[in-house]
């Protein structure tokens, strides 16, 4: 996110990941998009990802400087599940201005909610270390909870790690995940979609009452129906309107079709 007089008016430079299907690379969210992905993952496609090389982060910080960007805050997913803040750190030694790489030890919709509180803070005024700061605040004040129809997807993709061998080949067990400290962990298995969405419901009711400000996330990979009916029972349980947000490819491409979860972040640790 370019920080400096000059810069767009939202501040922020993406750089994509790959995702790649079939032995042919796509740019997520360019080449390929989150339905299309779901269609081939449904049909037995199966799908990889790699993060962006330093190249194409040298190109995104040459970018900003150009744009008139005194600084770059450069924020990036969990350095647990991706290498691409080591991808990024590399490139930020020969930018031509200072650039300072953040792990903010998430994904997904609290990346972006750590990502708009960073770009409302540029826009405010904000040195370039407060926006960092206000941003990773926002990324650990934040609980993320999902379940996926099948494990197959993390466990080779890698992301899963110790967790994977809990729920062994148990036929109709739904595991349900959450992020701690930058890596998915296994938080309970249960036996049926209904069990798991009441889960899902119960989580972001304990989240949100732990918070100041919370702000609740439905995140939903090729069910948007079903994203709509927990979206509803979570604002009920809750007494808010959740934001439903479709998972990226790169996301989906590790969760699978039919994932569904719950995010909540504080906005009041943006202050």
């Amino acid at each position: 996110m370019p920080h400096g007089a000059g810069a767009t008016t939202s501040g922020v430079l993406v750089v994509p990941l790959t995702v790649t299907v079939s032995d042919v690379d796509y740019r997520d969210g360019i080449d390929l998009g989150c339905e299309q992905l779901a269609a081939r993952l449904v049909a037995g496609e199966r799908a990889s990802t790699a993060q962006p090389s330093p190249g194409s982060f040298a190109q995104a910080y040459a970018a900003a400087a150009e744009l008139g960007a005194d600084e770059v805050v450069s924020l990036h997913l969990s350095g647990e599940l991706s290498g691409t803040v080591h991808a990024a750190a590399l490139a930020a030694r020969d930018a031509p201005i200072p650039v300072h790489v953040v792990d903010t030890g998430t994904t997904g919709a609290a990346l972006g909610a750590a990502v708009e509180v960073a770009s409302t803070s540029a826009d405010a005024g904000h040195s370039a270390l407060e926006v960092a700061r206000l941003a990773v605040a926002v990324a650990r004040a934040s609980s993320t909870m999902f379940v996926v129809e099948s494990p197959d997807h993390l466990r080779r993709g890698g992301r899963w790690g110790r967790a994977a061998s809990a729920v062994g080949t148990v036929l109709g067990v739904r595991p349900i995940l959450v992020l701690r400290e930058g890596r998915i962990e296994l938080l309970q298995l249960v036996r049926s979609r209904p069990s798991a969405w009441r889960r899902l419901v119960r989580g972001a009711v304990e989240h949100s009452a732990g918070m100041v400000d919370p702000q609740v996330f439905v995140h939903f990979f090729d069910d948007e129906e079903s994203a709509g009916l927990l979206a509803a029972d979570v604002g009920e349980a809750t007494g808010g309107a959740p934001d439903i947000v479709q998972a990226g490819a790169v996301l989906g491409a590790h969760v699978g079709p039919g994932m569904l979860g719950v995010v909540v972040i504080d906005r009041a640790a943006a202050q």
